[in-house]
């Protein structure tokens, strides 16, 4: 059973706003507490809002390789709290960002 406080947040599941990515391998679902959409030129999607939001279809999530780096953005600092991590696949989801960005997958 999910959290009762899943419903004052925003959750992002795989088959409604995921892209194909290896940072969401495995990943069913993420819970952001206050995410913003964000916007770049070159930018790839991971995650984006859904048909009834406001705005629909905007990343929340983006990537970019520059050079021989990486770099990956969230519209939300929150995941990253002690209580957030243990939601939903938060934790897993944080866990293969840094092995994204350190070109471990």
């Amino acid at each position: 059973m999910f959290p009762s406080t899943d419903k004052f947040w925003v959750i992002y599941n795989y088959n409604k706003h995921f892209k194909c990515h290896p940072v969401l391998r495995e990943i069913g679902s993420i819970r952001l507490d206050a995410a913003s959409t964000l916007s770049g030129t070159d930018w790839v999607t991971l995650v984006e809002t859904d048909d009834d939001a406001i705005p629909s279809h905007r990343p929340v999530v983006i990537s970019k390789t520059i050079g021989a780096g990486r770099i990956l953005v969230i519209g939300d600092t929150s995941i990253f709290y002690n209580d957030d991590l243990e939601i939903r696949d938060n934790k897993q989801f944080v866990i293969q960002i840094m092995d994204w960005l350190l070109f471990r997958i």
